[in-house]
């Protein structure tokens, strides 16, 4: 079954949110969410890391937009624990299975977010090798996602 995650209707986008020039503009970044009908938000960063990047309410405005938070923080360019992998897996699976509209997102969108959605990939698809599921994150992404060591392995 190649692809079944194609079949069952489930789709998997991976937006950017990558501004290198650009002051970040909390309620314009949670409005374009609003208005994608976004209900489940996946975030990986660290709160040291909201703070680092000026918006250490995030998770708060999330939570006053009613958003559901599944906040699995881990360091960028690291992996999850396997345990903490799985239960990501499962909540994945959950929205998808329930046909809820899921944003996944880090930093800049290639490290973790990406990892995250290559795991998908596995978890959704058992006749998807690891390399597939890279090519087609990095189909989507462009080809600096998912390009630390510790990921590959």
């Amino acid at each position: 079954m190649r692809r079944r995650w194609k079949k069952n209707k489930h789709h998997l986008n991976c937006l950017g949110c990558k501004f290198k020039n650009v002051w970040r503009n909390l309620f314009q970044n949670v409005e374009e969410i609003k208005r994608h009908e976004i209900q489940d938000v996946f975030i990986f960063c660290t709160l040291s890391e909201l703070s680092f990047y000026r918006v250490p309410t995030l998770i708060q405005e999330y939570h006053k937009q009613d958003f559901v938070i599944h906040h699995y923080p881990f360091l960028d360019g690291d992996v999850p624990e396997i345990d903490t992998c799985h239960k990501i897996m499962e909540d994945l699976k959950t929205c998808m299975d329930h046909s809820r509209k899921t944003l996944i997102h880090c930093y800049g969108g290639l490290g973790r977010s990406c990892l995250i959605a290559a795991c998908l990939l596995l978890w959704l698809d058992d006749g998807m090798i690891p390399d597939e599921a890279i090519q087609l994150v990095r189909a989507s992404r462009g080809p600096g996602a998912i390009q630390t060591i510790k990921v590959l392995n």
